[in-house]
């Protein structure tokens, strides 16, 4: 039972490192398009005048970006050089 537990532990530190890196990718990409948008805003979470089904909207519409950007992410080291 202790090691089904410490793998859950390990697991959810690995997806939080992921999720990180991810988010990490994504303020680097629209930082490189727009220099001049402030991203220490985004530090605070959601707009305070959304309602939780305006969130649920937004997240649902950049879903694919998402999952793309986290396609692209070499995690492990196991990209092909010539691709």
């Amino acid at each position: 039972m202790e090691r089904c537990r410490s793998a859950l532990e390990n697991f959810k530190h690995y997806a939080g490192g992921v999720v990180c890196s991810t988010a990490g990718h994504t303020l680097a990409v629209v930082q490189s398009f727009y220099p001049s948008v402030k991203l220490k805003p985004i530090d605070g979470g959601c707009a305070r005048n959304l309602s939780d089904e305006q969130i649920t909207v937004l997240d649902e519409e950049v879903s694919d970006l998402g999952i793309k950007l986290v396609d692209d992410l070499d995690l492990f080291g196991d990209a092909d050089p010539q691709a």
